[in-house]
């Protein structure tokens, strides 16, 4: 294996540049036993669920690969939720349905009433506070420049500790002073 001792899980994807479709090259998931499971921006629809992104160069319906398991097994045994926003591509409708009513999601407090609509256990993280003994700081992205940030905002990122989140954001003063 790649990285043996890994306790974080990775997928890997890389894009091909002729048909500018994604491509899996590294799936490392942890064995489960005595770990803490944390689920990002939880993207669980089925490949094409979604119709493509108006105005793209390679419009192609979304998601474009399938999960390397299934939406159910993503979400057994998840001990939290971290969502950075509400954007379809950072928690999409089987996401929405699957994830456990009976654990936390952590979100920007913008979030927190339509999350518990969906009677998930939100969890507004304002500044920041600590769970189960891990430190959770909300950090401020931005989601573009000028009209297009204010159109897409708000987005948050997040620090685990010591493992920064950037979320869904562009290189800005924000992010260089959470990094």
């Amino acid at each position: 294996e790649l990285v043996p001792s890994a306790r974080l899980g990775h997928v890997g994807l890389y894009r091909d540049h002729e048909t500018k479709r994604p491509v899996e090259y590294f799936v490392k998931l942890p064995d489960p036993e005595g770990r803490t499971f944390i689920l990002v921006d939880p993207m669980l629809d089925d490949v094409g669920a979604r119709p493509p992104i108006g105005g793209t160069a390679n419009p192609v319906p979304n998601p474009t690969v399938p999960l390397p398991l299934a939406a159910e097994e993503v979400v057994r045994g998840l001990d939290a939720v971290i969502v950075t926003h509400r954007h379809r591509d950072h928690l999409d409708a089987r996401a929405e349905e699957l994830l456990p009513r009976d654990i936390p999601v952590f979100c920007q407090p913008e979030d927190e009433a339509a999350l518990r609509e969906l009677e998930l256990d939100a969890r507004a993280v304002v500044s920041e506070l600590e769970w189960e003994g891990l430190g959770i700081t909300r950090t401020p992205a931005r989601h573009g420049s000028g009209a297009i940030a204010e159109a897409l905002a708000p987005v948050s990122g997040f620090v685990l500790d010591d493992l920064y989140l950037a979320g869904d954001t562009v290189w800005y003063e924000g992010v260089a002073e959470t990094i």
